[in-house]
């Protein structure tokens, strides 16, 4: 007798996996269409949407920042607190300046009142005194020549280290200063008593300080060398360092 083998029940997935593969294409097929729906109405919204206003947002932009720069409430209010207090230190130091001079008149007052006018009326003549005598002295170092009046101009050059002082008859002009080397003093010195001759006849007079002999030598090496500088009639007066001299005076005037 022969048996008969059983055979197992067989499962089978299509129908799961037909489920699956729809539903799946459902909801990509939904996602396309809501992507497009999406597309559509951001394109609407950006097409009606008002344009920016860059040139205002810059103007907001800058507005900002400038408000930010600003000191905070509390650094103003620290600085009016400090210049509030120096404004106090500055009032009673006023304060204390007025008493003292209020003080110090007071004792001016005293000070007179008790005898001592007769001491600041003498120091006061002293003091002018003094002040005539170092006049007077200062006029003692200052040497003035008495041009005798006739065809000729007098043009006195005072020589000293660096610079010379030119002045001449005519009391009228004002003496001029130049400054340089003894080489450029010396061409300058010819220069003007060429000017000078050229008008009217001319004689140089030299007031020569020992600091001014470097001047001096290098005017007399020109004169030897040009023979044109033959004619000039040269007179020298030596004088002191702290001498000086003054505005030219007429030797005689005449009476009517």
């Amino acid at each position: 007798m022969s048996r008969r083998r059983r055979h197992a029940a067989q499962f089978s997935f299509f129908s799961f996996q037909d489920v699956m593969v729809g539903t799946i294409g459902v909801v990509l097929i939904i996602t396309l269409i809501l992507l497009i729906n999406v597309g559509q109405r951001t394109s609407i919204a950006l097409a009606t949407s008002p344009q920016v206003d860059e040139a205002a947002i810059a103007e907001l932009e800058a507005r900002i920042t400038e408000i930010e720069s600003r000191p905070s409430p509390d650094a103003i209010a620290s600085d009016i607190q400090k210049a509030t207090k120096r404004h106090q230190e500055l009032t009673h130091e006023v304060d204390v300046l007025s008493a003292r001079r209020t003080e110090l008149a007071a004792q001016w007052r005293d000070m007179l009142r008790s005898g001592e006018r007769e001491e600041l009326d003498h120091l006061s003549k002293r003091a002018r005194e003094l002040q005539g005598e170092l006049d007077d002295r200062r006029r003692r170092k200052q040497i003035s020549y008495l041009i005798a009046e006739d065809s000729s101009d007098a043009l006195i050059v005072e020589l000293e280290q660096g610079r010379l002082i030119t002045s001449r008859t005519d009391v009228g002009e004002a003496p001029r200063l130049r400054r340089g080397t003894p080489d450029q003093l010396a061409g300058d010195i010819l220069a003007e008593y060429a000017t000078s001759s050229a008008r009217r006849p001319t004689h140089l007079l030299l007031a020569i300080k020992p600091s001014g002999v470097p001047i001096w030598k290098a005017l007399t090496r020109r004169l030897r060398t040009d023979p044109a500088l033959a004619h000039v009639q040269l007179g020298i007066d030596l004088i002191a360092e702290d001498m000086s001299t003054t505005a030219m005076f007429p030797a005689s005037t005449s009476k009517p």
